[in-house]
């Protein structure tokens, strides 16, 4: 039998366990001036609680609310063999939109969805342009921290308004 030889090697880096270990709270404090824009996306977004729902017997699941009916918020299709896209529902016209014909372009947004537009030569999206999927972007993780933070801010700040005056004249 020969010894083995204890090999020493990098440790493997571990993921963060949350959004505070990546960022420090001064950079996920919301500012006051972001709130309009924050509010304008949440106003536009499908309105209602938002819940997953679906049926695995079935293979469908779908984001959805219950505000005046269940209307979907967003289903999968089929792309291509082995793939899905977000289908979101067009409030207007009462109908089910795929995200391919919703979608800018990172390199051309102004050529909307038109892949064929020659000014579009890569087809890296750029955003999809619904109400609820600039919604779920905008609302994401990350702001969701800064607007927990917002309100810790404010709480805070509230506190110390309503504590007595240590010194008073």
């Amino acid at each position: 039998m020969t010894p083995t030889t204890k090999v020493e090697t990098d440790p493997v880096p571990t993921q963060p366990k949350s959004w505070l270990e990546l960022y420090p709270l001064e950079l996920t404090t919301l500012k006051d001036e972001e709130l309009p824009e924050l509010r304008r996306v949440a106003s536009e977004a499908t309105l209602g609680e938002w819940k997953w729902f679906g049926n695995t017997d079935s293979k469908q699941f779908y984001l959805a609310t219950q505000h005046a009916g269940r209307r979907f918020v967003m289903l999968f299709a089929r792309y291509g063999m082995q793939n899905a896209q977000p289908v979101f529902q067009d409030l207007e016209r009462h109908v089910m939109v795929k995200a391919r014909d919703l979608v800018e372009y990172e390199v051309c947004p102004e050529a909307g969805p038109d892949a064929k537009d020659r000014r579009v030569y890569r087809r890296d999206i750029g955003r999809i342009n619904h109400p609820d999927a600039i919604h779920m972007e905008t609302f994401s993780p990350y702001n969701a921290l800064r607007l927990l933070n917002k309100i810790d801010e404010l709480q805070h700040r509230i506190k110390e308004l309503e504590a007595p005056d240590p010194d008073p004249v």
